[in-house]
């Protein structure tokens, strides 16, 4: 069978929110997550027989095995569906791993998207999401797109309208963090009370720059970076640059926040050093 492509965007967090661990391990979030166009690309084939195959290839080396949620997103599909089919798979990785761009879940989302084109839709868009969640947290919003308030463990998914399209200028510097290793610091490091998520997408919208220090927090940001040296020294040498400085996620990705393409570019000038620095955008098309 005729396979098919499907690209699987990164995220950034404008905002994040985060509570106290819940009796589950879980923490409560309250997040503003938006899409770029930097992505991974992922074909895809349904075939006669059984068994889900991946190769990888582009900048970042990843497992090929169930350890990959790619592989496991096509088994879930499968096992939900009933439906009876070997799976092919091949991912151009493109997105830093283990950076809080929500590669993984990207992937992921888009693994579901693709098997659900083409096995004829069998399942509606909160059906998929359902499935998502019980991957990871960041997949149902991976599955959305666009701009959209996040809540509960980040399951909760509610579509915003997009502001203006942002130039944003993302700094990767190589320095992994595992997602529980940044709950731990976090939950060992004293809350501070953060703007109310309305005001920051306020200051989106109304691309009220001066703002954007104040409305746009991370709570990852205060804990995590310090323990990734050059992923703080770029964030402090982003202001110098003309960016408005935040974190994506749980780290350690920073990125400054443009006015426009031409500042971005030229700030990305000044970060020659890091291996992974490019501007992106946040309108994005499937």
């Amino acid at each position: 069978m005729k396979g098919i492509r499907e690209y699987a965007p990164a995220k950034i967090n404008w905002y994040l929110s985060v509570g106290e661990k819940r009796a589950d391990g879980y923490h409560d979030i309250v997040s503003l997550m938006q899409t770029v166009s930097l992505c991974d690309e992922l074909e895809i084939s349904f075939d006669a027989g059984e068994g889900i195959s991946l190769t990888v290839s582009g900048n970042y080396a990843c497992p090929v095995d169930e350890n990959n949620l790619v592989c496991r997103a096509a088994a879930l599909f499968l096992q939900e569906t009933g439906l009876k089919h070997s799976v092919a798979l091949h991912l151009e990785k493109r997105i830093p791993m283990a950076a809080g761009l929500a590669g993984g879940s990207a992937d992921a989302a888009a693994t579901l998207r693709a098997c659900n084109r083409l096995a004829g839709y069998p399942l509606s868009d909160g059906e998929l999401a359902v499935l998502g969640a019980r991957l990871g947290s960041d997949i149902p919003f991976c599955l959305a797109g666009g701009l959209a308030l996040c809540e509960g463990r980040g399951e909760r998914v509610t579509p915003l309208a997009a502001p203006a399209p942002y130039a944003l200028l993302l700094i990767n510097t190589g320095e992994p963090v595992s997602t529980a290793a940044a709950y731990a610091m976090l939950d060992s490091t004293p809350r501070r009370g953060n703007a109310e998520w309305r005001e920051a997408y306020r200051a989106l919208t109304e691309r009220d720059f001066d703002a954007f220090r104040e409305c746009l927090v991370n709570d990852f940001t205060r804990p995590v970076l310090p323990s990734c040296p050059r992923a703080y020294s770029a964030y402090r040498a982003l202001s110098g640059s003309g960016g408005v400085p935040l974190m994506s996620g749980s780290g350690s990705t920073v990125f400054g926040v443009f006015r426009d393409t031409a500042s971005a570019e030229k700030a990305k000038t000044e970060f020659g050093d890091y291996p992974f620095v490019t501007v992106v955008s946040t309108e994005w098309k499937n």
